[in-house]
């Protein structure tokens, strides 16, 4: 018999999006043996407390301009389309219906899982897909996150009877059996915040975001000040 197949989601505001969402990306798909993993860029980010600096089409165009060329990767504009407030348990929802059959993990970093139980319909989340937490690798479990995962585990999700330990590693959901393992990934030190300081100071951001995205924000005259002269971006005159 052919195996589902198996899909990760990557959501995000990626605003822009940069070499470290990509790099998660790749070690995650890697690690959890995914056949395609989907950038699913957000409308409007319900628990940012700023609007994203660029406008949803932007984002959107910019996540399929870092993914193209890469087989495995792809961009979903399923929430930019139905605009408003974009929530996870919706688009996991959407995505049942959509492509049914598959096998999918959500994606999603340490900070954000510790807060999941502010997000829309949290415990519902979990009937919805496999979910891999991405922590940073390590000896010391507490540098990595994965000791504050554990404890909010035992101490909210465990004693909620949501998710029992599995037999072999990570999590199993008691309704579904759905899994919820942990996936180490390399952090690198880039942030979308980052990139558009650095931007606004008319400074460099080569080799922090894809070149074809750069072109973009280049041209479209995104984040703030002028993003500069391509030889400035090219790194021939220094900061």
């Amino acid at each position: 018999m052919n195996r589902a197949r198996k899909t990760g989601i990557l959501g995000g505001t990626f605003d822009p999006v940069h070499l470290g969402h990509l790099r998660a990306a790749e070690e995650a798909a890697e690690a959890l043996g995914l056949d395609e993993l989907v950038f699913i860029p957000s409308a409007t980010p319900p628990h940012r407390p700023n609007a994203p600096r660029a406008s949803a089409e932007d984002r959107l165009e910019m996540a399929r301009l870092a993914v193209a060329g890469r087989p495995g990767f792809s961009v979903s504009g399923l929430e930019v389309a139905r605009g408003g407030a974009s929530y996870s348990v919706e688009t996991l929802a959407a995505l049942e219906q959509e492509r049914p059959g598959e096998e999918r993990w959500f994606l999603v970093g340490t900070d954000a899982f510790l807060d999941i139980h502010a997000w829309r319909d949290w415990a519902r989340l979990f009937s919805l897909a496999h979910f891999a937490v991405m922590t940073r690798p390590g000896p010391d479990p507490e540098l990595a996150g994965l000791g504050a995962v554990e404890r909010y585990m035992k101490d909210r999700l465990a004693k909620a009877k949501i998710f029992v330990p599995a037999k072999d590693e990570g999590w199993t959901h008691v309704e579904t059996g759905r899994r919820l393992v942990f996936t180490p990934i390399r952090s690198l030190d880039i942030s979308a915040t980052l990139v558009r300081s650095l931007l606004a100071e008319n400074r460099s951001v080569r080799y922090l975001v894809p070149d074809a995205v750069l072109d973009y924000i280049e041209h479209r005259k995104l984040y703030g000040k002028s993003p500069g002269s391509r030889e400035r971006q090219k790194g021939i005159h220094p900061d």
